[in-house]
This record gives C-alpha cells, structure tokens and sequence, in this order.
C-alpha cells in the first residue's frame, strides 16, 4: 500500500477562524479576517484519480439469521456499509469516489445506481438486502457479470484520466452457482484496472449446522472465496461484524493509487 494511504480516508479536520464582534473591526480588517479564514479552512482536494466501488451484498436466506450480536446478519452488513460510505464522505479526496450496490440471491438487482459519494444521502438507505430483494439462494454470477461490465465501462470512459473500479463481493455462505461465479471472477482478475475483492461472513457452527453442512464448511467456503480475489490482502473471513467494515476499507484504501 502507498505509504499515504492510511491518511486517505480519515475526517477532514474542522475549519479555523472566529468571527468577528459587531462593529469591531475596519473594512480592511475584515478582509483581512475572511482572506486568514479561506487559508486556514480545510481545502477541499481536487479530483486526482477516478475511482469506482461496486458492493455486492448477499441477500440470501441464511443473511436473514442472527449473526454476532443477536441482530440479523443482513442487519450487521447494513451497519458496516454505513459506516463505511460516511468514512468515505467525510475522508479528504471524498470528490474521486463513485460507488454502486448491488443485491443478490435467487434473483439480483441494483440497488443504488452509479454516484459520487458524496450524494448519497445515507438517512434514507437500507443496505439490508432483505429489505430490498426475496431472501433465497445464493446466486452470484448475474450480478457479478453486471458489476465487471460497469467496470469496463467505467474504465473505458476515463481512459485519460488515473482510474480503477473495485468489486466487493460479500457472502456468508457458498454458492449455487460457483463454476458461473469462479469463471466470472476470472475475467475480472485478468482484466488491467479493476480488482475484486471479498468478504465470507462465517456461520459459527453448532452441533445442528455441522450435521447440515459439515465440521469444514467454513474452511470450504473460505477457500473459495480467497481463490476468487484478485490478492491475498484482497480476500477475508471472519465471524466479526466490526472486521467486514474494515477489510471493506482496506481494499478501498489498496486500490485508491493516491
């Protein structure tokens, strides 16, 4: 990662300056007073690089089930895209992100379309995917073969200008469709300027699960989904809500060029 990144996406701090009392000044003094403010208040850094982040968020049924900390795991995910897309808004080169989201199960669709982050109004969105899409199977590749096309399509359109596109891809489970989702996730690692990176929520296991699905599910899903990344630091999983935000910021961070 460029020895910068882990200054990228943080808070721009607050701006200087006090007002000035009623009467108190001369003309020119409070020239001078708005000329300091405009120097000491945070400049807001131009568009230096073009960057897409296209989430794909798992909205099948088990997403419905109580992950960590007693809410639904499509809850859990809803909180870390929160707060992921407000470290965004608020970091310094906020103006060179775009993002889109999509949602997936036996059917897909999108759910936000392409926007900078800075105009989506968070207040008014869920990132639950059961609030947005029938929970059911785990279907991946249509809205992953959507993603990579908006990719190359992003990418095309900024050929003079520093871009990429990043695909997150979040499961907690494996795929019904894995040969059509282990072909795709092939082109979008050959393909120069985008990444893919992903996330599999693990499911803790009680004696139940593992008559269902066996003791190594989670080491069997995993495999899959650190095959399909485009690096090794592009990959993780976890049973930890709090972790999926941050490895979301991470792969953000490593693909900024910045």
């Amino acid at each position: 990662m460029n020895q910068h990144m882990s200054d990228e996406i943080q808070k721009v701090p607050g701006a200087g300056g006090t007002p000035l009392a009623p009467g108190a000044a001369s003309r020119f003094g409070q020239k001078f007073q708005q000329a300091a403010q405009k120097v000491t208040s945070p400049m807001e850094i131009p568009r230096v690089f073009h960057q897409l982040v296209i989430f794909l968020l798992d909205g099948s049924g088990s997403m419905t089930a109580d992950g960590r900390s007693g809410r639904t795991k499509g809850e859990e995910l809803h909180d870390a895209m929160s707060k992921v897309l407000e470290r965004l808004q608020v970091s310094r080169n906020k103006n060179c992100f775009d993002i889109s989201c999509r949602v997936y199960s036996t059917e897909e669709k999108q759910i936000i379309a392409q926007q900078s982050v800075t105009q989506l109004a968070l207040d008014a969105w869920s990132f639950d995917p059961a609030d947005h899409i029938e929970a059911d199977e785990t279907y991946a590749a249509t809205s992953m073969e959507a993603a990579f096309e908006e990719a190359r399509a992003y990418l095309q359109d900024k050929t003079d200008k520093q871009s990429n596109a990043l695909i997150i891809l979040f499961t907690d489970g494996d795929f019904h469709d894995e040969e059509e989702v282990a072909a795709v996730a092939d082109q979008i690692r050959a393909h120069p300027g985008v990444s893919l990176a992903t996330i599999f929520y693990e499911t803790e296991l009680t004696d139940e699960w593992v008559e269902v699905v066996g003791a190594d599910y989670n080491e069997n899903c995993a495999e899959v989904l650190r095959s399909m990344a485009t690096e090794e630091a592009d990959f993780a999983s976890t049973v930890d809500p709090e972790a999926i935000r941050n490895h979301m910021i991470k792969s953000i961070s490593r693909t900024s060029q910045v």
